[in-house]
């Protein structure tokens, strides 16, 4: 493998993480506290 394939590869799966956490801000944005804990469902 060269190291421009294991550079596409490591930018891949960055974009990657990034999206799983833009998706987890959003989901804990939508979601209601109660306390100090998170709630499935907004208050």
């Amino acid at each position: 493998m060269t190291v421009k394939d294991q550079e596409h590869i490591k930018n891949e799966q960055y974009a990657l993480a990034m999206r799983y956490i833009a998706n987890a801000k959003d989901t804990l944005s939508n979601s209601g506290l109660e306390g100090k804990f998170y709630t499935s469902q907004p208050l």
